[in-house]
């Protein structure tokens, strides 16, 4: 029941966003999609700033759908790939305008 609260938060607030319903299932149910995006995540918390609630959210359910632990993705390739790659961006604003162009903005807070 959990699960289903959380997803239907989730949805609601990518809703808001106005993110197509085949994008949510892209980004959420896409395992090798939502390691990459963890690992690039786990960088920008690192060096610029944190997650919004939408993002948050998006993270623990993603978590949590593939059964993953918070040291788990670390060990996995893709999550290292996503990382390496937003690694190679010179500032955090270059990182955020990435993440908007996937759609995924929303779950970053970014310097106004």
């Amino acid at each position: 029941m959990k699960k289903l609260f959380i997803t239907l938060m989730l949805l609601s607030s990518l809703s808001i966003a106005q993110t197509p319903n085949e994008t949510i299932e892209k980004y959420l149910h896409n395992r090798d999609l939502v390691l990459r995006i963890l690992g690039a995540a786990d960088l920008y918390i690192e060096r610029c700033d944190g997650l919004t609630e939408a993002g948050e959210q998006y993270y623990a359910l993603s978590m949590d759908i593939h059964d993953l632990s918070r040291e788990s993705p670390a060990e996995e390739s893709l999550y290292v790939a996503g990382y390496t790659m937003i690694s190679q961006h010179p500032s955090c604003q270059a990182m955020a305008d990435d993440f908007s162009n996937l759609g995924i903005i929303h779950f970053f807070k970014v310097p106004a």
